[in-house]
């Protein structure tokens, strides 16, 4: 097996892989993982389907079985071109309901980032946002101390950099918000200041509130919701029909913990999926659209979504702590694991 594991590693571009997770005395209960970007793989090799598909078969049973995980899905795309996909085990323990790639549907978590930047990039191609502007320039009355007097940039927000502390975005995810009546997420961050604690520009600090003010970004430069914005420039051009975003009510599989070797149902407090840093729901052949667009230079079904100059932006490196380590790029992070480099995302959502 281990042989097949390091050549499927070299010849595919991309695995999307999607796991309703439950591991002993885990903290966690469901973890969905898309890497967007192969550096090292082999030009013009053909997959062997039956060998791919004989691989994920072994591994992804082998590991369900190691880590009491009930069930999940696994896409592998190259050129573009989806080479296998299937789900495994259930949605939910309790229903017996299959786990499938066109009807289970998930959150994709903070898998969601990437969206909202992208729509921050179609804004950029627009000439509407410029990167190296300050973010007040777009949010002129947003709540925020920053003592450095330097501002914080888009850019920044995009690169993690922005100094902004993060550590209280739960608070935004115990409120509900009414979708039925209009509302914006700028009001909701101004509920409560927001501070810059380190120096913009200095330091990589993972912010999911840099994200949420992205996501106000868009709705203030755009003069729509950020619902409405993907569901209009996002989800309708990659033919996303079973994507929402902020919608708390959507049926979701199950997550599952495992406590004292008992799986147990997860949950999660608050209202989280309301915002743009981790509010989609969609499902593995929905997100197979999406890595299809992002593999095809920004197009998907002859319609371009994202200019290519931009999105190779995206994908590339922006800034990192040292050459020899990971670093960012706008809305991506970079991943090595035995000498194979990828950019992409992942996300963490225990309750489904």
């Amino acid at each position: 097996m281990n042989g097949k594991l390091v050549k499927i590693k070299v010849i595919i571009g991309i695995i999307l892989c999607f796991v309703q997770m439950v591991g002993i005395n885990s903290i966690y209960a469901q973890e969905n993982c898309g890497y967007i970007k192969g550096y090292n793989v082999e030009e013009n090799v053909i997959i062997d389907a039956k060998e791919v598909e004989d691989f994920c078969e072994e591994f992804t049973n082998e590991y369900m079985e190691q880590y009491q995980i009930p069930g999940a899905a696994i896409s592998i795309i190259q050129d573009g071109k989806v080479v296998f996909q299937k789900g495994y085990g259930y949605a939910n323990l309790e229903t017996k309901e299959p786990f499938t790639t066109d009807h289970t549907y998930f959150s994709i978590a903070s898998i969601t980032k990437t969206f909202t930047v992208l729509a921050v990039m179609q804004l950029v191609d627009e000439g509407k946002v410029v990167l190296d502007e300050d973010i007040l320039t777009y949010l002129p009355t947003l709540h925020i101390d920053n003592p450095y007097h330097i501002p914080v940039t888009v850019k920044q927000l995009l690169t993690h950099t922005g100094g902004i502390d993060s550590s209280y975005t739960e608070d935004l995810s115990y409120e509900a918000v009414d979708n039925e009546k209009p509302h914006n997420l700028l009001t909701q961050i101004n509920k409560r200041e927001l501070h810059v604690v380190t120096k913009p520009g200095e330091f990589i600090e993972y912010s999911s509130y840099g994200t949420v003010l992205l996501g106000a970004i868009v709705e203030e430069v755009s003069g729509k919701s950020c619902e409405s914005y993907m569901k209009e420039k996002l989800f309708e051009p990659l033919q996303m029909e079973h994507t929402v975003i902020l919608n708390p009510d959507i049926k979701r599989i199950q997550g599952y913990v495992c406590d004292q070797n008992q799986v147990k149902p997860a949950q999660l407090k608050g209202y989280f999926r309301l915002y743009p840093e981790g509010g989609i729901v969609s499902c593995v052949q929905d997100m197979n659209h999406y890595i299809e667009m992002l593999l095809s230079k920004g197009s998907y079904a002859n319609q371009e979504v994202i200019a290519p100059t931009l999105l190779e932006e995206m994908l590339s490196r922006q800034d990192g702590f040292d050459e020899v380590l990971p670093g960012v790029g706008l809305g991506f992070a970079e991943f090595e694991n035995k000498g194979i480099k990828s950019i992409g995302h992942a996300g963490y959502a225990p309750d489904g």
